[in-house]
């Protein structure tokens, strides 16, 4: 009596790169992208698995195999689950990146594909740099935008102690500014619902909607997975 093949098949639902400025290597070792606690049930619930490759994560989910169906989840997200996963880098990694000089002590970045903030091919988690405005506070490595160019932070500067875009000393110019997280994402921790590790710098929200722009979505319009990647870029420290 012959056994009929059992047949299984992954799609990625969604995957999420990671990309620091002039850094060549993998950043795998040093960077680690977690699933919360609600996540890791949901990852049983809908039959999803969490692979590795280089500078990106990919979460696959179970689809059906073959016939008309072929591509859909096997178990279907339901429209308004978030998937949220808690980013730690490592302490050889972290003063790399334009992060380092932020306060993380009270506040975290939270990422969101309900950001819908496109950058040529590049869909990203991170909102646009605000304008310079010389009644904020910048620290280190916060990014800002004037006259269409786009500058990082070299030294701090607030309202009390006002220095322009134009200072080279305290700002210097970056090339595609728009697409590098910056302090825009940042939120109290306290005011998260969901807690969080100390050493969390990044919250991940990736959200199962049908109201997402298109190209943020996870499943088209017949409910396949689209594969879509989502990408977080950092600036680096110099």
């Amino acid at each position: 009596m012959s056994m009929e093949a059992i047949l299984t098949a992954y799609q990625i639902l969604f995957n999420i790169q990671l990309e620091l400025t002039g850094y060549k290597d993998d950043l795998r070792p040093f960077v680690k992208i977690l699933p919360d606690k609600n996540t890791r049930e949901l990852l049983v619930k809908y039959s999803m698995l969490q692979r590795f490759q280089k500078d990106s994560s990919a979460m696959l989910i179970e689809v059906e195999p073959q016939g008309v169906e072929e591509n859909m989840p096997m178990f279907m997200p339901k429209d308004g689950e978030v998937f949220r996963y808690e980013v730690k880098f490592s302490s050889s990694i972290f003063p790399r990146t334009n992060l380092y000089g932020y306060n993380f002590d009270n506040q975290v970045l939270v990422l969101s594909n309900e950001v819908n903030h496109k950058v040529g091919s590049e869909i990203l988690l991170s909102s646009s740099a605000p304008l310079y405005n010389g009644a904020s506070e910048y620290k280190i490595g916060y990014l800002v935008q004037s006259g269409g160019t786009f500058y990082k932070a070299l030294k701090e500067s607030n309202s009390g102690d006002q220095h322009g875009t134009g200072e080279a000393s305290y700002w210097k110019p970056i090339t595609s500014g728009d697409t590098y997280v910056n302090q825009s994402d940042l939120k109290n921790r306290s005011s998260l619902l969901n807690p969080i590790g100390l050493d969390t710098i990044i919250m991940i929200e990736i959200n199962h909607k049908s109201s997402l722009p298109a190209d943020y979505q996870l499943l088209d319009g017949s409910l396949k997975c689209r594969e879509v990647s989502y990408k977080i870029k950092l600036q680096n420290n110099n």
